[in-house]
């Protein structure tokens, strides 16, 4: 039974703070690293496409012109 931190003297246990989306941080049988659903290269695409400082790159700018004047060209 762990101390409760804000008070020293208390003999209760800290509360459950956990949830099934958000194990407790006291929660020792939950392990991050196994319970992964996504793949490294998969977390990775989904925090870089989510950035909004994701502006469009010279390459980016070439191929919207391209698409354009082939659309143009029909």
């Amino acid at each position: 039974m762990e101390k409760n931190e804000n008070n020293p003297k208390s003999k209760a246990p800290e509360a459950d703070t956990g949830n099934a989306s958000n194990p407790s941080p006291h929660d020792k049988s939950w392990d991050p690293v196994k319970e992964q659903l996504l793949s490294d290269k998969a977390e990775t695409y989904l925090r870089e496409s989510g950035n909004i400082e994701d502006e469009p790159d010279a390459q980016d700018e070439f191929d919207a012109e391209q698409t354009i004047k082939k659309e143009e060209n029909r």
